[in-house]
Order: C-alpha cells, then structure tokens, then sequence
C-alpha cells in the first residue's frame, strides 16, 4: 500500500484492520493457494464503479503509518 498498490492479503492480525475490503485490497480467508486465487481474481474482475480498489486509497491508508506519522503522534503524546 505504501506503493500505492491496493493489496491481497491472509486475514490476520493487523491486516484486518489495515486492509478495507474493496477500498485498498482484499483479504483472503483460507492459507490457501484456492482462498488466495479468488480475491486475485475478484481484484481483477470488479470495475471501479462498484468497488473503488485504487492507488489513492492503498497510499492513503499506508500514510497513516508513515515514520511522519509516527514521529507526530509520539510527541503529540509526550507534550501532552
């Protein structure tokens, strides 16, 4: 996503909550090559129109764990 490449990824622990179904990429539920294929192929085969799976979205949500970011956050929290 940092790429701006929307991604496909196995549905576990940080990538549920990182990865928006259709937004920035898709999940897989199965370790499986089969599981794997068919979120390969619905990224594929869905238009735009229905579900907006695109490069603004994959870097968007990758910014928000920027070292910038980061850096901002912590010393928001240290001042206050």
């Amino acid at each position: 996503m940092g790429y701006g490449v929307p991604v496909i990824a196995f549905a576990s622990g940080g990538l549920k909550e990182t990865v928006k179904e259709g937004e920035n990429g898709y999940l897989f539920m199965k370790l499986t090559g089969e599981s794997f294929l068919q979120s390969f192929k619905q990224l594929n085969s869905l238009s735009s129109e229905k579900y907006p799976c695109n490069e603004k979205n994959a870097r968007k949500e990758a910014e928000q764990y920027s070292e910038e970011t980061f850096k901002k956050k912590f010393m928001d929290f240290r001042e206050g």
